[in-house]
């Protein structure tokens, strides 16, 4: 579908996502650039990740379908990685 670029609210760093439309017509952003976790675990639990052999996409319990929907998962996955790579605070619920 396309590459979607997010910088974090306070500017300091860069995610890189592929948003890919599936044969069930729901949207998967895989992740193709962030920060590296350095000594945070990087498990899929711990990251909010998924992989399919290949590629990590970001872990996300609703069908997504719309691009603006897509584009709010993308921006909480982003800012709650960046957080969590600097507190090691796990992803907090979306609006706490």
């Amino acid at each position: 579908m396309a590459q979607r670029i997010y910088r974090t609210q306070d500017g300091q760093d860069y995610f890189v996502f592929d948003v890919v439309r599936l044969p069930d017509n729901t949207l998967r952003a895989y992740i193709d650039a962030q920060p590296s976790y350095g000594t945070r675990s990087d498990d899929g639990h711990s990251t909010h990740r998924y992989s399919d052999g290949t590629r990590h996409y970001i872990c996300y319990e609703e069908k997504v379908y719309g691009e603006r929907d897509m584009f709010n998962v993308m921006k909480y996955f982003a800012e709650e990685t960046q957080h969590y790579i600097r507190t090691g605070v796990p992803f907090r619920q979306p609006g706490k």
